[in-house]
């Protein structure tokens, strides 16, 4: 897991640097935390160009990682904000598109579609349960867990959006 993080540190330098992207190890884990203005705007489920080449850039690391042979559940979460757009009618609809978003540009980015699946939560597994906008901004994120991995380690990334 440490060659693995410090892969991602040095993918992701300029946007460590830049604030945009915390990347932390735990015994089980990884986990990446982005700047929720650098992938999407708000109330919206299209990656914007900052966020498609932060996401690239995962991508890339995580091609590199293919002896691995993990597989991926990207989960995308919100806060408890009501939405009732007409594209998006609640939470659900707008963590769940957020999440399928990151799936396809996986997907184009080469990853096998068969390593990668897309869950929505909406408003129900916050990470906190204040209100300040601070944690509001923490329970809007996209989650990426690994499902199976062929060597005895948990790669779990978590992005925040």
């Amino acid at each position: 897991l440490a060659e693995i993080k410090a892969d991602l540190d040095s993918v992701l330098t300029p946007e460590r640097n830049q604030g945009l992207v915390n990347i932390d190890l735990t015994t089980k884990e990884i986990v990446m935390t982005f700047n929720s203005s650098s992938l999407y705007i708000s109330g919206g489920a299209e990656l914007l160009p900052s966020g498609e080449g932060i996401i690239r850039k995962v991508s890339d690391a995580l091609n590199g990682l293919s002896f691995y042979n993990f597989k991926v559940d990207i989960e995308g979460h919100t806060d408890n904000v009501p939405i009732n757009t007409l594209r998006f009618p609640s939470n659900w609809e707008l963590s769940h598109a957020r999440a399928l978003e990151v799936v396809k540009f996986f997907i184009q980015q080469g990853i096998p579609a068969d390593k990668l699946s897309a869950n929505g939560y909406g408003e129900h597994q916050p990470i906190s349960l204040g209100s300040s906008p601070e944690d509001l901004k923490l329970n809007r994120r996209i989650e990426l867990k690994n499902r199976e991995v062929n060597i005895i380690v948990n790669i779990f990334i978590k992005i925040i959006i």
